[in-house]
Parts: structure tokens; C-alpha cells; sequence
């Protein structure tokens, strides 16, 4: 278990008595792993996802974030959720989203020296520094997507859960958008939802397929044989390794 980033033992969950979304949910990440949660529509990855940010609490199991209770490690987890609709009137620029992630830090409610630091170098990660005065409505979906990673990323997590983060942005800033989730994982854990199968990349370490139950897969076992077993029916996939463009299949969640 020192090894791991997350363990989750045995796990079920239920909205409605008798009815699991998930049951006897069983599997780990490394520490500085990468993975890819994948599953068809209410397979329960946005409730499991909820599960490891400790706003929902299982009704049988266990999960542990680096050995602790997940609401006893809330700071150490950087959270993306989805993004879809704003509004265009609010007046609000780049440093301000990104200082968000730092809110509650300070008990005298403003921004420190530090705070404003952490919100800098996050932007400087994700190559939107010389964007901090920009409002946020003038930017492309790809560049709100990255800013929305920097507000995660200044509270300084070490591990960074990501719910559908290249829905509503083109191919281009898809491919961008990889390449700074690359750099990231070099410094922490990823956990990225998504119904997209290209985004099932060679970067990545598991495919962690869930479908009431969750199996784990290797990126390099995923087959099509996996895939009609994870959704019911034959999926076109098309592995997204390289830098380049391809046609994906989308599946909604």
C-alpha cells in the first residue's frame, strides 16, 4: 500500500436501496501513475469519481488516499470538473479563476503573497502565464481548459482527478491539451474520466474500465474485444499515441 496513491477495497454504492451503481469495487493507483477511467453511460464513473473526493461516502468498503480517509486529504487532491456553461457577463479574468484554488488557505479571507505565487507558477505549467489579465470569456475552450487545470493545480495537489476534460474543445486543443496532462504526470498522480476511447493513449499506465463492477486493465490489453465487453457492442477505437489528429467515437456520460 506505500506505494499507492489510491486503494479502494471492496466498494459498493447505491442511490436507491437494492440497486448498486457499484458493487464490490476493488483496485489501486500508483503514486505518480496515470490512468483513464472509461464506461458507458451510468456505469458509475462520475459516482466513483465522487467517491474519491469523499462527496459521497460508500455503503460497504473502503478508499484510502495515501493511506488516509479521502476527507482527510482533501488539500493533496487537485479536482477539474466538467466545464460547459458560463456567464459571458461576469466579470472575471484568468488570475482571478486560478486563485480560486487557493480558497480557504487563508483565515483572514485574501490572498497572500504565496497564494498569488502558486497561482502564477500553476499558469506557468500549463504555458498560460502571460494570460493572467485576459478575461476568461475571451478565451478558446482549449485555453479555458488549461486555465481550469492552473486553479487545480495551485492548491498545490498530488493527486489530480479530471471529469471529461476535452469535451467541448476542438481536435487542436485536444492534442495541446495532452501534452500538458504528459508534463503533469511527471510530478503527480492522474485520474482522467472520459468517454472519449482516443484519449486511451501510450502515456498512459491503466485503463481502468467501469461498468457497475471496475476492471483494470493495461493501456496495451485494450482490445475491441475489451471495449464490446465494457459498453455491450462493437466500439471503433482508434489509439491516439502519437501526436497526431484522428476521427474518435464519442460515447456521452
Amino acid at each position: 500500500m506505500a506505494g499507492n496513491a489510491i486503494e479502494v477495497k471492496n466498494v459498493t454504492f447505491s442511490y436507491q436501496p437494492g440497486l448498486p451503481v457499484l458493487e464490490d469495487v476493488s483496485f489501486s493507483v500508483a503514486k505518480n501513475a496515470a490512468v483513464c477511467m472509461v464506461g458507458p453511460n451510468g456505469g458509475g464513473k462520475s459516482t466513483l469519481l465522487n467517491l474519491l473526493l469523499a462527496l459521497l461516502k460508500p455503503a460497504k468498503g473502503e478508499i484510502r488516499i495515501f493511506d488516509n480517509k479521502p476527507e482527510q486529504v482533501r488539500t493533496r487532491i487537485g479536482y477539474m470538473p466538467q466545464f460547459s456553461v458560463f456567464d459571458k457577463e461576469f466579470p472575471v479574468n484568468v488570475m482571478d479563476v486560478v486563485l480560486m484554488g487557493r480558497l480557504g488557505r487563508n483565515l483572514f479571507g485574501r490572498y497572500s503573497k504565496a497564494d498569488k505565487q502558486a497561482a502564477h507558477d500553476a499558469l506557468e505549467q500549463v504555458n498560460m502565464g502571460g494570460f493572467q489579465t485576459r478575461p476568461f470569456f475571451a478565451l478558446s475552450g482549449g485555453q479555458r481548459q488549461r486555465v481550469l487545470i492552473a486553479r487545480a493545480l495551485a492548491g498545490e495537489p498530488q493527486i489530480m482527478l479530471l471529469d471529461e476534460p476535452t469535451a467541448n474543445i476542438d481536435p487542436m486543443a485536444q492534442e495541446q491539451f495532452y501534452e500538458t496532462l504528459k508534463i503533469l504526470v511527471k510530478k503527480m498522480t492522474l485520474v482522467v474520466v472520459s468517454h472519449d476511447l482516443g484519449f486511451v493513449s501510450d502515456w498512459l499506465d491503466n485503463v481502468v474500465c467501469v461498468n457497475r463492477h471496475v476492471h483494470v486493465h493495461p493501456v496495451s490489453a485494450i482490445t475491441g474485444e475489451v471495449i464490446k465487453d465494457i459498453y455491450g457492442y462493437d466500439v471503433n477505437m482508434i489509439r491516439h499515441d502519437h501526436c497526431c489528429i484522428h476521427d474518435r467515437s464519442h460515447f456521452n456520460d
